[in-house]
């Protein structure tokens, strides 16, 4: 684990936010700082496919020999998702700080720069009717996460899970004045990216082959 990351969270204060969470109360054989960090090192650096493999993890990163059972307790309790909720916040606060001062001034006219895209993942077969998939032999169910991702914030600011074979069209973004956003080819959509710069939304995006636009100007060059 990144010493920088964990130079952001003290022992005392990943407890002071469970407790203000009501997560954990009282430190026992589990401690918060511990469980954080272990599920940290190990969704990042491991495929984790079954609750089992960070029990076991856990288990040889604390030393402790940690009942399943008490394990699957901590992890279902609902104030679970609201610690590592603000574990996260203020992770993103304290980047935000961090990565302001290093966004080169050319941007400065710019209020957000924003990344969309959508990424497609195959899931458990069973859900073929809810979530289809578009390669129905190799994944008869998919869902496809779009999003929204701020440079300035370094926070999400939207993300919505879907059908792998729904659009991802459906999921463009609104423009807004002074925010540029920056697409892949995926999403040359003419009538939707008029339609951002006419509320004064700026974007960049790759274009197809086909594309014919009409060229207003060239800045720098030769």
């Amino acid at each position: 684990i990144s010493q920088k990351l964990k130079s952001h969270f003290s022992k005392e204060r990943i407890r002071q936010l469970a407790a203000e969470t009501n997560f954990m109360k009282r430190c026992r054989n589990i401690k918060p700082e511990q469980l954080f960090w272990s599920l940290f090192q190990n969704f990042s650096s491991h495929q984790v496919e079954q609750l089992a493999d960070l029990h076991r993890a856990f288990a040889q990163d604390s030393g402790q020999n940690v009942s399943y059972s008490a394990f699957y307790d901590q992890l279902s309790k609902p104030p679970f998702f609201q610690f590592m909720t603000a574990i996260y916040q203020e992770l993103v606060s304290q980047l935000y700080i961090e990565q302001q001062a290093k966004i080169p001034s050319v941007f400065s006219r710019f209020k957000d720069i924003r990344l969309h895209d959508g990424s497609s993942w195959a899931i458990n077969s069973l859900l073929k009717e809810l979530y289809p998939g578009r390669f129905t032999k190799v994944s008869p169910a998919a869902i496809e996460i779009h999003a929204t991702y701020s440079l300035v914030t370094m926070a999400y600011q939207n993300v919505v899970i879907t059908a792998d074979t729904q659009s991802e069209h459906d999921f463009f973004p609104d423009g807004e004045p002074g925010v540029l956003h920056i697409f892949d080819r995926g999403y040359v959509n003419l009538a939707k990216l008029e339609a951002m710069g006419a509320v004064g939304g700026h974007y960049l995006v790759r274009s197809k082959e086909n594309c014919n636009p009409m060229i207003r100007g060239i800045v720098g060059g030769s």
